[in-house]
């Protein structure tokens, strides 16, 4: 299935973030965040928080920052 939305983050983690809770939220849980890594700049396990706590499945996130 297509994306519902394609995120640009422009490497900041502070989207990357945000729009991932949006997407937990969404109906269609189908947004592509396209820098996984900037997180990790304040936030190192956020995306296993995500899986873990909003039930976020995390598939097609790219790894660039």
């Amino acid at each position: 299935e297509r994306p519902v939305a394609w995120i640009d983050t422009r490497n900041d983690h502070r989207l990357a973030m945000s729009f991932a809770v949006l997407g937990s939220v969404l109906q269609q849980k189908r947004i592509v965040i396209d820098s996984k890594a900037c997180v990790g700049k304040t936030y190192p396990l956020f995306w296993d928080h995500c899986q873990s706590l909003l039930g976020l499945q995390l598939y097609g996130v790219l790894m660039t920052c």
